[in-house]
């Protein structure tokens, strides 16, 4: 992000409507992007890293700036996970600047300037969209310049579909607290034999294995990994200009890549807004579920997914409650985000793109 654009942005969140008009910036050094017509699917390849996968795929949409608001819709309404928050419809996004583009840029903030009624049940609002239409085998990169920090804030990049947890889920960003590294995970249905194996093969990926039951329990942790670099998360991340994360999904495989702003080693497919990527030159993946480092088939307990991108605050679920590491415990997290909305001047998402290769 140039340095004007960020004055922008930083004003733009604790100014209010006075900037109402501010997505028609841009930076002067930035290019617009164009987004290609899709193109057909290709056919399965070999992945020596489990599972069929295809060698390459054609770019299918991406979405910049504006367009993000043509592929996703705003959730509205309370926390599902009984967070501290109020997730506000596109119209109140928009006028409360929650929500602004530019040429090359999409964001997405949690209120900044509200102290909250402790009596009422009403969280801060914030932001969640989810996108309109589903994917099964496909390859997507996320660019993004900033991911929400603060304590209490609990970002996250993930996919689902189907009624949860029935129709699956995958976590490619979470984390909470400004606590890295990221953690990726799966959610599977309560009767679902899903289980990360205490023997998955360390050479397939550079993550480091965390909980082990993908199947939902009562504390829901699902099953997953975390990634050895402490960039991939929070304010180190952002220090660093952010970075991508890419992935791939085949019928027996889900997998998850991640390169700092800075890492010489970024795929050039990756780095640029490519009409055709190839995840077989990746390199190691940070996380890789397969069908049997999770012993049961993927395709039969993943249904076709969305993308979804939230910022919730004072999560209530075992495996990630901000109360877990917040000091003073979760009523004192609660506390925080109602007294103090200067907090959450960082606690916003920057991208700039979104692409999805069928």
């Amino acid at each position: 992000m140039c340095n004007f654009w960020r004055l922008v942005l930083l004003a733009t969140l604790s100014a209010g409507a006075e900037a109402a008009s501010i997505h028609k910036r841009s930076c002067s050094q930035s290019s617009t992007p164009t987004t290609p017509a899709p193109v057909p699917t290709i056919g399965p390849g070999a992945d020596d890293n489990g599972g069929n996968s295809a060698t390459s795929y054609q770019l299918n949409e991406t979405w910049i700036g504006d367009k993000f608001y043509e592929g996703f819709t705003f959730y509205n309404g309370s926390s599902p996970t009984q967070g501290r928050v109020n997730y506000v419809d596109k119209d109140t996004a928009l006028a409360s600047n929650l929500s602004f583009t530019s040429s090359d840029a999409f964001v997405l903030a949690v209120d900044s300037v509200t102290t909250l009624d402790p009596s009422s049940t009403v969280g801060r609002n914030s932001t969640r969209i989810e996108g309109v239409h589903n994917y099964t085998t496909h390859a997507a990169v996320l660019d993004v310049r900033h991911m929400p920090e603060g304590m209490a804030t609990w970002p996250a990049y993930w996919m689902m579909g189907g009624k949860w947890p029935e129709g699956g889920e995958f976590d490619i960003i979470e984390g909470v607290n400004d606590s890295p590294p990221n953690a990726m995970s799966l959610h599977t249905a309560v009767n679902s034999s899903c289980l990360l194996s205490n023997d998955t093969d360390s050479s397939l990926m550079k993550g480091t294995p965390d909980q082990k039951q993908c199947a939902w329990t009562i504390d829901n942790t699902g099953c997953g990994f975390k990634d050895t670099n402490s960039h991939s998360f929070g304010p180190a991340f952002n220090e660093r200009g952010g970075g991508w994360y890419a992935t791939e999904r085949t019928p027996s495989s889900l997998k998850v890549w991640f390169w700092s702003r800075n890492d010489p080693k970024v795929p050039q497919d990756v780095r640029e807004d490519s009409g055709t990527v190839s995840p077989s030159t990746w390199g190691l993946p940070t996380a890789s579920f397969t069908s049997s480092s999770i012993s049961c088939d993927i395709s039969e307990n993943f249904q076709p997914h969305r993308f979804i991108i939230n910022i919730e605050l004072c999560v209530s679920l075992t495996s990630m409650q901000a109360g877990a590491v917040f000091p003073g415990g979760p009523d004192a997290c609660v506390k925080h985000v109602n007294e103090n909305p200067d907090a959450f001047k960082d606690a916003y998402w920057d991208i700039a793109r979104l692409s999805v290769y069928k």
